[in-house]
């Protein structure tokens, strides 16, 4: 049986230390963290451009819990564009959202996000 193809994401979020840990987790699971932004804060055009410059091309976007609605509704028409723009017909965006954390817990968020990928990717 033939292994499945590593996916490329990248990583927004204001803690490099929590990317590097869902990073981690990913891994081992075809999964691969190509970048990882790390601002409080962030314009679409700075986003548009590491989407465009990470070789894999990624395939996922993926933003911590410390944006707000509106931040994360502009990534997500970023992503959107790009996804257009480049033919990526599988992109997939995550999002941990303020209720994730309180859900699984700071340490559960990778193996969420681990969930959200498989769930789109793998099935």
């Amino acid at each position: 049986m033939a292994s499945s193809p590593t996916i490329p994401c990248l990583t927004i979020g204001r803690h490099r230390d929590i990317a590097r840990n869902v990073a981690s987790v990913l891994a081992p699971h075809g999964f691969s963290v190509n970048g990882i932004l790390s601002m409080h804060t962030w314009s679409d055009s700075e986003l548009a451009v590491a989407l465009r410059v990470l070789e894999p091309q990624p395939q996922a976007l993926l933003i911590g819990g410390g944006y707000t609605d509106e931040e994360a509704d502009k990534a997500q028409a970023v992503f959107d564009e790009y996804t257009k723009e480049t033919g990526i017909s599988n992109g997939k965006l995550v999002r941990v959202a303020s209720g994730v954390v309180e859900k699984v817990g700071p340490k559960g968020v990778a193996g969420w996000v681990l969930e959200q990928l498989q769930g789109h990717f793998r099935t």
